[in-house]
């Protein structure tokens, strides 16, 4: 049993390790000598060639490790191990580059392409851009070349219009100066004819006498017949010129231009009006279009220098008025100051009163009817009814036509002061000196939309209708004047003045002032 075991174990002692182990390290040993030398030889024989080529071989697994002794630096200043491991590290770069390219090659390309798409868009869009900066350019140069060519002819267009505007007005001023020197020659022929009227008249009266002083002779009875003859040829003469030549007996004759209502009639600045709404508000606070109890509707406004009614204000219940303002009082229109219940004021120092125009013609103030400022009797009624302006009879059952009679011109028409100033008509005020030493009493707005611009006598007015102005002499409206409009104005409201001469000027225009425009009708 024991010779059994020791049989066992002397089996396990010799296993195949122990008994050829040795065998198999010389073998491997002189392998791997002999591998050595094989590649160092070959190494030698293959050193010069790889050299020669080494930068296609240097990256190579069996040439990586040697890169030292085959292509070492031959000026010493790298160690052959060093120039090997960074042989081994440019490899390694060299196929991570090849390695990172190969992966991210794709990428970039469809970046590339993307790019150059991106490239080409931009490209495309700049030229777009330079084709509408060029359109825009030559757009603007061809449009430039049009407004200069347009100013040039419009520069040329003004020299002409001015030259004739120069002509007509040489023209107008030759004409002027001929119907003067015609005018001038008239009276010269009138001052002649009165001359040998006057003459005539006198030899006449002289033979009269010497013919009634001959009669009482027998001698002078034929003389006394003669100079009876003589007398009635001088007569018949003076019959036949005054016949054929009237201005002989009184001189030319022009229109007769209406004389304007005065004192003017308004009321205190602080004097209270209800309105349609039953709020209070003071007639100097009143607005265009604003409604008074009753409905009734304001489309005029008044403001009036207070100096000629200083000695003229009244107090009504408790309503200061000038004194020739009409009040209804026992059915019947009388002046204020002729109304028992007014009192006369000692002194009033406020320099503005004011007044309205109503729809209605009339203003309702603490129980009292007053006239508007237009001051409208019965009587007047009738006349105006009776004018060319409306249809007959209606004025008695629409008082909104009361604004055909009335009319004013558009805010920014310009007026020339004393002092040559110009202002706009919106921006006069009361006390101002115009040209002619004409000063404003009063100024007027209206409503109004229908402003329409004509020339009159080469002068430019934008006003409605009814405007009173100075024709040689006589009185024309606006909408008398011939030709064709020039235009509208879109306006809600106009302006007129109120002066102490009763007309301005407008350019060299003499215009009739509100008061006229009414009365023109009355006369």
């Amino acid at each position: 049993m024991d010779r059994f075991y020791k049989n066992v174990e002397k089996l396990y002692d010799f296993t195949y390790a122990s008994k050829y182990g040795p065998d198999w390290i010389y073998s491997i040993f002189i392998l791997f000598i002999t591998f050595i030398i094989v590649t160092y030889v070959n190494f030698l024989n293959t050193r010069d060639e790889l050299a020669a080529n080494w930068n296609e071989v240097r990256c190579q697994p069996q040439n990586m490790a040697l890169a030292g002794f085959i292509n070492a630096p031959k000026d010493g200043s790298t160690s052959s191990s060093e120039y090997a491991k960074q042989n081994f590290e440019g490899c390694l770069n060299d196929m991570s580059n090849k390695s990172s390219y190969e992966i991210t090659n794709p990428m970039v390309a469809s970046l590339n392409y993307l790019a150059e798409i991106w490239s080409s868009f931009s490209e495309s869009l700049n030229n777009i851009r330079e084709y509408l900066a060029r359109f825009r350019d030559n757009f603007a140069n061809f449009i430039e070349e049009i407004m200069g060519q347009i100013m040039n002819m419009m520069i040329e267009f003004q020299k002409v219009f001015v030259s004739l505007r120069d002509l007509l007005n040489k023209i107008l001023g030759i004409m002027t100066s001929a119907l003067m020197g015609t005018l001038g020659l008239y009276y010269t022929l009138v001052s002649a004819f009165k001359a040998i009227f006057s003459l005539i008249k006198w030899i006449a009266l002289a033979a009269i006498a010497l013919a009634i002083t001959s009669m009482f002779s027998i001698i002078g009875i034929p003389i006394g017949i003669i100079l009876i003859v003589f007398v009635g040829v001088l007569i018949y003469m003076m019959v036949m010129m005054a016949r054929g030549f009237p201005p002989v007996l009184g001189g030319l004759r022009f229109p007769r231009i209406p004389s304007p209502r005065f004192p003017r009639v308004c009321f205190d600045k602080d004097t209270k009006l209800v309105m349609n709404n039953k709020s209070i508000k003071k007639i100097s606070e009143i607005k265009l279009n604003d409604k008074l109890k009753g409905n009734n509707t304001v489309y005029g406004v008044f403001k009036m220098l207070a100096e000629n009614e200083k000695n003229n204000m009244y107090k009504l219940n408790k309503v200061v008025v000038s004194g020739n303002h009409k009040v209804k009082y026992l059915g019947d229109w009388v002046n204020v100051k002729d109304c028992p219940k007014s009192v006369k004021l000692s002194k009033y120092d406020d320099k503005i009163i004011y007044n309205l125009l109503t729809f209605s013609k009339m203003i309702n103030i603490e129980n009292n009817d007053f006239l508007d400022y237009d001051d409208i009797t019965p009587k007047n009624l009738d006349k105006l009814n009776n004018s060319s302006v409306i249809n007959k009879g209606s004025l008695h059952d629409n008082f909104g036509l009361f604004r055909k009679f009335i009319g004013g011109f558009y805010g920014d028409t310009k007026i020339k002061l004393q002092d040559n100033i110009v202002k706009y008509i919106k921006n006069i005020n009361v006390g101002d000196v115009l040209t002619d030493n004409v000063k404003v009493v009063g100024v007027v707005e209206l409503d109004c939309s229908d402003v329409k611009i004509k020339m009159v006598n080469t002068v430019t007015l934008m006003c409605s209708d009814n405007i009173l102005h100075d024709s040689l002499g006589k009185v024309k409206t606006i909408q008398s004047v011939r030709g064709t409009n020039l235009g509208k104005v879109n306006c809600n409201k106009v302006y007129h003045l109120i002066t102490d001469k009763n007309y301005f000027y407008i350019d060299f225009l003499k215009i009739y002032d509100y008061d006229y425009l009414i009365d023109h009708y009355l006369e």
